[in-house]
């Protein structure tokens, strides 16, 4: 309430629950208009699948105190149509609180670098199908699945090459998966990383097989970087890849009809 004294706002924006929470108690206080800025579908059942027991009853309780209190806003800022949907849904407030205002991204940071240079710095053959997934290395992201995919691209493309950049709490796990499979020479964690359109020229495709998204801004970044895109078919995904034209989609976690869409990506990458 001070900062709020201090800089007199005419209104005040918000995201994620703890902001948001804070911005509904100050703003209806203050009398100050309140705009939220919603990221991410944080009670879809794919997220609550990869919760805790624990976990799922705090996201319950949080639910509940969000929805109880959603009328302490104004106006709502979703990233996607499909998260406007959900948002309105789990809230219980009028769609039309709610617009639609994608994360944008600056295309000329996707352009004009080498992709023979940058791929030297990676130590990947310069002729190597490289595939490339960017994104936490937490379940929602599904790289478990699609590292079990690229084993089975392997058997028909020894030479691919799988970059993931990112990092997480299942860094060790992922690593020793990849291990399990035999796929040490073709899997590399490149960790967190600030200079993703440079990886990304390095590419042939864009792979995520990803459980749940809000938005999903790889997807928009890959296609600045004209990299054709294998995702999972959930409503985000459809918003942005449409089948036949910029990429593939397949069912979540199946590791077998990803595998399949990569390799007919790298058999033909103009499709």
């Amino acid at each position: 309430a001070a900062t709020v004294d201090r800089f007199a706002p005419d209104v005040i924006v918000s995201s994620l629950s703890r902001s948001r929470f804070a911005a509904r108690v100050v703003t209806r206080w203050k009398s100050i208009p309140h705009v939220e800025c919603f990221v991410g579908d944080d009670y879809s059942p794919a997220r609550l699948a990869t919760l805790s027991r624990s976990e799922k009853r705090r996201a319950r309780l949080v639910k509940l105190a969000d929805r109880s209190s959603s009328w302490a806003f104004e106006r709502g800022i979703a990233l996607s149509q499909h998260l406007k949907k959900e948002v309105s849904r789990s809230l219980g407030v009028c769609s039309d609180r709610i617009v639609v205002l994608p994360r944008g991204r600056d295309p000329s940071h996707y352009q004009g670098w080498d992709r023979a240079v940058i791929r030297r710095q990676l130590d990947v053959p310069e002729n190597a199908p490289v595939l490339i997934s960017v994104g936490r290395l937490v379940p929602q992201k599904g790289m478990d699945v699609l590292i079990r995919a690229v084993e089975r691209v392997k058997a028909h493309v020894p030479t691919v090459r799988l970059l993931i950049a990112g990092d997480g709490e299942q860094s060790a796990m992922l690593e020793r998966l990849a291990s399990a499979l035999g796929l040490e020479s073709n899997v590399k964690f490149l960790g967190s990383r600030a200079d993703i359109p440079q990886l990304l020229a390095a590419a042939d495709v864009f792979a995520l097989a990803t459980r749940f998204e809000g938005f999903g801004g790889v997807f928009a970044e890959a296609m600045m970087s004209s990299l054709p895109i294998v995702a999972s078919d959930i409503p985000v995904a459809r918003e942005l890849v449409e089948p036949g034209r910029n990429g593939l989609l397949t069912g979540p976690e199946d590791a077998g009809a990803f595998a399949d869409a990569l390799i007919e990506l790298l058999r033909s990458p103009d499709r």
